[in-house]
């Protein structure tokens, strides 16, 4: 069962646009994250693990395991 609240409850016409100024703020900072986060060395702890050369980058470790675990549904 949902909850239903007036426009009143909700911080009115104003509420509704800071909830979606502070959601689009959270985003930009999980997007600068993952951008940040793509260009940080990567040292694996056991090389041997990785099926040839180990990656030397977040991005590029994230994209291989993406790769072998296939299709996301």
């Amino acid at each position: 069962m949902s909850t239903r609240y007036t426009l009143e409850q909700t911080g009115g016409i104003d509420g509704a646009q800071r909830a979606f100024d502070a959601a689009s703020l959270d985003m930009d900072s999980v997007e600068g994250r993952l951008a940040a986060a793509e260009a940080q060395p990567y040292n694996a702890a056991v090389p041997a693990d990785w099926s040839g050369t180990a990656p030397t980058t977040v991005k590029e470790a994230l994209d291989r395991i993406a790769a072998a675990l296939g299709p996301i549904v």
